[in-house]
């Protein structure tokens, strides 16, 4: 039953129309390693590096969702929950510092913390009821030691005190409208799923009155209505048997039989360019992958490659 719970929440997750989240959650997958003697599942800091070097080329770097769900790997993989969190807490800066978000960077860490305490718990017992959902998530905020610098502490404990407030607000049912921020985002898509639905759909997106859903939350209500045991909807996920495949791969990681080997090779995407359309090429990240298109506008060079994760468009700038 948990087997099938998780494996569809992790392909709920990719219901989303944010390529961003879609990318960042095979980027977090495919970095994972097993780690039997010490009982967790890591993000390979090599890996991650690798991929996103790649995804300098292929991805966008303007972040307009919530990125709290793609940590999902990270919490799906982990039976420990507070080894989840410290991996959650090391995955998210690494991002907010990619993404150069870096004012946003303790309310993340903050939510993170409550996000995978939160799946850990829907996972662990699906019939969790929304107060002790939410007093769980509280607690793991309270419990919170993280190692700040001096002149960060007042800001970061500041941050915790409102947190604490808000989720507070929210277990005694003080919600109205949907709110902006990191985890007023998150409570959102909590009192949705167990108190009341506040979204329509209008043309198969969420709407929240005339404003439009942040579509990383989105992905993230997906992942939790399919914990809770709703089916993924197969005809709206690209790639579904991929993504089944990832899922299977992720319940293997919790269940140590991976057995994953760091990664060790040193990485440069630029070779691609030399490829003539039609070659395939054996690549250290992407695998096998297939050159479709290749394309010179602007002294950009696109390049379509297609691998089993997907289809990918790498630019590169031509250089005099």
């Amino acid at each position: 039953m948990k087997e099938n719970l998780l494996k569809n929440s992790y392909v709920s997750a990719f219901e989303t129309t944010d390529d961003v989240i879609r990318d960042l959650i095979i980027i977090n997958t495919k970095s994972l390693v097993d780690d039997k003697e010490e009982h967790r599942v890591y993000i390979d800091e090599n890996r991650l590096k690798a991929e996103l070097k790649y995804y300098n080329y292929y991805g966008n770097r303007i972040v307009e969702s919530n990125l709290l769900g793609t940590l999902l790997p990270v919490a799906l993989s982990n039976k420990d929950v507070s080894k989840a969190v410290q991996e959650s807490i090391d995955l998210i800066t690494k991002l907010v510092s990619y993404f150069k978000i870096n004012e946003k960077l303790y309310d993340y860490i903050l939510a993170s913390v409550t996000y995978v305490t939160m799946v850990s718990k829907i996972l662990g017992n699906k019939d969790i009821e929304y107060g002790e959902l939410l007093q769980k998530m509280k607690e793991s905020v309270i419990e919170l030691e993280l190692d700040v610098t001096r002149k960060d502490v007042v800001k970061f404990q500041m941050s915790r005190i409102s947190l604490i407030k808000l989720i507070d607000d929210y277990i005694d049912l003080r919600v109205s409208e949907y709110a902006d921020g990191i985890m007023q985002g998150l409570l959102d898509v909590v009192y949705d799923v167990y108190i009341e639905d506040r979204t329509t759909v209008e043309d198969g997106e969420y709407h929240s009155g005339n404003t439009m859903r942040d579509e990383g939350l989105n992905s993230i209500k997906k992942s939790i209505l399919s914990l809770l045991g709703e089916e993924p909807n197969r005809e709206s996920i690209d790639n579904y048997n991929f993504l089944d495949n990832m899922s299977d791969y992720v319940y293997k990681l919790r269940n140590y039989s991976i057995a994953m080997k760091p990664f060790c090779k040193d990485v440069d995407p630029r070779y691609i360019i030399s490829l003539n359309v039609g070659d395939s090429a054996q690549d250290p990240v992407l695998n096998k992958l297939k050159v479709l298109t290749k394309v010179l506008t602007d002294n950009i060079l696109s390049v379509e490659i297609t691998c089993k994760s997907g289809t990918y468009v790498l630019k590169f700038r031509k250089t005099t």
